[in-house]
């Protein structure tokens, strides 16, 4: 998961737009009028817009970084490895830390040209059912199954 990660990071993660909205003193995007009421920012000179910025805050990237930092918080995985996957994680910039649920990778649409986190999301979601609390509640351990 480490190694494709950094071939994503190589290559660009993945951009979304995501919609923002900001203050500010030159128009741009859809004007939002009635939070321009609100709070009576034209009478401050600025306008409140609804923009379209794309950014790598998408939802893929998120569950990578989720199960980046679940792995590197595991006691089960190696020092050295939990230490190059720290430092993946913090390479990871842009993108907000996220709660994994089971809902969440349903939720994932990859296309044609995202077809590179396929296998990668199938790994997270392995990742997210393998770690369970440890007894501290400090970080995560890996489960094995019982084999009867």
């Amino acid at each position: 998961m480490n190694d494709g990660t950094h071939r994503l990071l190589r290559r660009g993660l993945d951009r979304g737009y995501l919609e923002v909205t900001e203050e500010t003193r030159s128009p741009c995007g859809k004007l939002r009028l009635d939070v321009m009421t609100k709070q009576q920012s034209m009478l401050r000179g600025f306008a409140v817009c609804d923009v379209d910025e794309l950014t790598p805050d998408v939802l893929h990237n998120q569950i990578l970084r989720a199960s980046l930092l679940g792995l590197a918080n595991c006691s089960d995985v190696d020092r050295k490895l939990r230490h190059e996957l720290q430092t993946t994680v913090r390479r990871i910039s842009g993108v907000s830390p996220i709660r994994l649920t089971a809902s969440v990778f349903q939720r994932v649409q990859l296309s044609r040209n995202t077809s590179q986190y396929g296998l990668l999301m199938r790994v997270c979601e392995l990742v997210f059912h393998a770690l369970l609390p440890d007894e501290q509640g400090a970080g995560s351990r890996i489960q094995v199954p019982e084999h009867s």
